[in-house]
């Protein structure tokens, strides 16, 4: 089932992703996902924020329901999923869009930082470096300061500033695709109105 609203004055929609409880099976007892997708316009682009719930049903006669993950929880969700024999192909897909895109107003690196400290992760398995252990890696790299990347006439300078990386027109056309394919149908949000903010921003 999807629920879809516009944010106001046309500029961007938010889409809440709710599937019916599971049957119980031999697994454990019945979940239920839900996933909340916010994509908003501003003068400088467009702004993407996912999250989502997993929640276990606690007692079927009180439809008591307790969240077993939630946030930015995709892995764990996936994990759960599977370890009970299960899978959702809407989360699976939505994947790489989320792990990439979520909150493309809020990078504290470049590209090229992020890339530098990617690398880092993949070579210490574990680790999730924090703000200054960050900043010790950029430094050993030569990177903290990057000269490819200025602001106001200087090269930046990893943490000093939240930076905004625009999301690619075919994304943002495979995110709507997507919402569409999981049940448009019975949005509340009249479709022309959904269609008109869609087709007038290129998407």
């Amino acid at each position: 089932m999807t629920y879809m609203t516009m944010l106001g004055h046309g500029e961007g929609f938010r889409a809440e992703l709710k599937g019916s409880w599971g049957e119980e099976t031999e697994f454990g007892r019945p979940v239920q996902l839900k996933i909340d997708v916010e994509l908003r316009k501003d003068p400088e682009g467009f702004r993407l924020a996912i999250c989502a719930s997993l929640l276990i049903k606690e007692c079927e006669k009180y439809g008591l329901k307790a969240i077993e993950t939630g946030g930015q929880c995709i892995d764990s969700a996936i994990e759960y999923l599977a370890e009970n024999g299960l899978c959702c192909q809407t989360l699976e897909k939505i994947e790489p869009i989320w792990k990439k895109w979520h909150l493309n107003d809020c990078h504290a690196g470049t590209e090229r930082q992020d890339a530098c400290l990617d690398e880092y992760r993949k070579a210490h398995p574990g680790e999730r470096p924090e703000y200054e252990k960050a900043r010790e890696i950029l430094q050993e790299n030569g990177i903290l300061e990057d000269d490819q990347y200025l602001v106001d006439g200087k090269p930046y300078e990893y943490g000093t500033k939240w930076l905004f990386r625009e999301i690619p027109q075919e994304v943002l056309k495979r995110l709507c695709r997507l919402l569409d394919s999981v049940g448009t149908n019975i949005c509340i949000l009249p479709t022309k109105e959904k269609e008109k903010f869609l087709h007038d921003n290129g998407i």
